[in-house]
């Protein structure tokens, strides 16, 4: 082969390669700019999806707070209406099934009630407000060892809860337990100082025992913390025992 031929053969080849290797790193530039902008607009498109789902989580959380406040309000039959709107879009919301079930309970439908927490219950296991509304709504209805058992699950999520062994106390005295009753009320007043109910029912509880200073010493005690004692367990109170509360 000619030598001009040979070298224009190589230069050739040169160039070919060349126009390859750039062509190839110019596809890769290409390439790793869309891929960079896919990865942007699918961060996008997925931070926007989960600001969403924030937005329509904080609307639910909103509306569960309205059925809450409806409860407490005395609008039972408008708050199973929302409550009714927030399980359909959200079928696991288990605290709107709880004011649901307050709600029928005040509205004295109590067989519904109790199946009502029963299904908030499946839904979320771990909500201690569940249980204890459910002791209070069995206690209502008599069946006071099945209100204990409530309360023990709620306890167990929250032991530091007063109320939930000031309920506890109460049922165990409507079984005339007496004296298992002032261990859980005592209980509770360790736990917070300043729980009416808990004082209230501890008086009656000394009273069925017989333990008339205890019971005036409760009255005493609740007075220290400002606290009044129904006038009706202090009328019961001074008709057996003369000292004054």
């Amino acid at each position: 082969m000619p030598k001009k031929i040979k070298v224009l053969w190589v230069l050739t080849s040169i160039v070919i390669v060349l126009g390859f290797f750039f062509t190839s790193i110019k596809f890769q530039v290409q390439q790793s700019r869309e891929d960079h902008k896919r990865r942007a607009e699918e961060s996008r498109i997925a931070y926007e999806e989960k600001l969403a789902k924030r937005k329509a989580a904080m609307a639910l959380s909103k509306k569960v707070e309205n059925i809450r406040e409806m409860v407490a309000s005395g609008k039972n039959k408008k708050a199973i209406i929302l409550a009714k709107e927030v399980v359909e879009k959200d079928p696991e919301n288990a605290l709107a099934r709880t004011w649901w079930a307050v709600a029928l309970v005040n509205l004295k439908k109590m067989d519904e009630a109790i199946e009502m927490f029963k299904a908030s219950s499946s839904k979320d296991p771990n909500q201690a407000k569940t249980y204890q509304f459910w002791g209070l709504t069995l206690v209502k209805m008599g069946r006071y060892q099945e209100a204990i058992d409530k309360y023990e699950n709620a306890l167990l999520l929250e032991p530091e809860n007063s109320n939930g062994f000031t309920y506890w106390g109460a049922a165990l005295g409507q079984m005339g337990r007496h004296k298992e009753a002032v261990e859980k009320l005592i209980k509770a007043l360790d736990l917070n100082p300043f729980n009416k109910l808990a004082y209230g029912v501890l008086v009656d509880s000394y009273f069925h025992l017989g333990d008339y200073p205890k019971a005036w010493e409760t009255v005493k005690n609740a007075k220290k913390q400002k606290l009044t004692i129904p006038e009706g367990t202090l009328s019961r109170l001074r008709k057996v025992s003369p000292e004054k509360g």
